[in-house]
């Protein structure tokens, strides 16, 4: 279950969402009243789901803010704005990957801007997870590598026997390449 933040200066407004949320399932919200209370919480506490019913106008640092929770969270964003002023904060949140919602909200696309924002965020995890498996692949073959190296400058051996000899020693001694590989580079370098 998603835990959700509500920025909102209105205790109207805030009743509304709570009110929807508790009806629908999500109970594990907190509530802000500013954007720089917003701000801490999401410093202390992971979130799914931000939204913010704050007042914007040209000249409020509430862009800046908004902005700067979205860069602290991997949480989704959505703000709620007047119709007046939708394309503004549109414009100024979109790159930041910040939803914009206009207000009055109805409640069926608020269900399912909650369901898109929930698979997005399944997405995003997915996302990340790959990423670091495919990091963490690169810093192996990286390594590997690297080991390669080290036997070809000292034993004098060709890129393909420092091959087979990794895929040798780490089938007889049963260890990984990367086992191999830094045990090897501990030799050469340490040694």
């Amino acid at each position: 279950m998603p835990s959700i933040l509500i920025c909102a200066h209105q205790q109207k407004n805030i009743d509304i969402l709570s009110e929807y949320f508790i009806a629908h399932g999500y109970h594990d919200f907190v509530v802000a009243f500013t954007s720089d209370q917003a701000i801490e919480l999401i410093k202390k506490q992971v979130f799914t789901m931000v939204f913010v019913d704050l007042p914007f106008t040209q000249d409020t640092h509430e862009f800046t803010s908004l902005c700067a929770m979205a860069q602290l969270s991997h949480a989704t964003f959505i703000v709620m704005v007047k119709r007046n002023h939708y394309d503004l904060v549109r414009a100024k949140v979109e790159e930041y990957g910040i939803f914009t919602i206009m207000k009055p909200i109805d409640k069926d696309v608020l269900i399912q801007l909650m369901a898109f924002a929930q698979a997005a965020l399944h997405r995003y995890h997915h996302a990340m997870k790959k990423q670091a498996q495919m990091v963490k692949k690169i810093k192996e073959i990286k390594l590997i590598d690297r080991a390669k190296c080290l036997l070809i400058q000292n034993e004098y051996i060709t890129e393909e026997e420092a091959h087979k000899r990794l895929e040798k020693e780490a089938m007889n001694q049963r260890k990984t390449r990367l086992e191999i590989a830094n045990a090897i580079i501990r030799e050469y370098e340490e040694g």
